[in-house]
């Protein structure tokens, strides 16, 4: 990878990232749209437990979209350190803002550390697809 590459990695993990989030938030306001009249406490309480879903599966396929496509588009990037530099950035942020909502020992439990795995499996995926189709091309 080329200097700039490391940059571009690490921004389009902090976009995975706050698209994964945004994915959450459009899910409980179409979730608010649907089942309307509770209050906001009601929808605030319910965010975790739809995040817990919705995050490590749209997480999963965001980082999969993202890297393929950055990785594909330039045949000379080196697609695996693409993706390991895009999952390091978002995992850091993950983990961050996790540690600032909750305590490390609420954070680090099983279905974060699937989520985080999956995430990364998604990033390892997508750069094997983007160097099998330069190899192919």
């Amino acid at each position: 990878m080329q200097v700039w590459d490391y940059p571009k990695a690490l921004a389009t993990g902090a976009l995975v990232l706050a698209l994964n989030l945004a994915t959450l938030v459009a899910i409980i306001f179409g979730y608010s749209a649907i089942d309307p009249g509770h209050p906001p406490e009601f929808y605030s309480e319910a965010a975790p437990r739809v995040g817990a879903y919705s995050g490590p599966i749209a997480g999963a396929l965001l980082m999969l979209i993202f890297v393929w496509l950055l990785s594909s588009r330039k045949p000379r990037r080196n697609a695996y350190a693409f993706a390991a530099t895009t999952f390091a950035s978002y995992a850091a942020l993950d983990i961050a803002l996790g540690l600032a909502a909750a305590p490390a020992s609420d954070l680090f439990r099983m279905p974060f550390v699937l989520s985080l795995g999956g995430v990364c499996i998604a990033a390892l995926a997508a750069a094997f697809l983007a160097s099998s189709r330069k190899r192919n091309a």
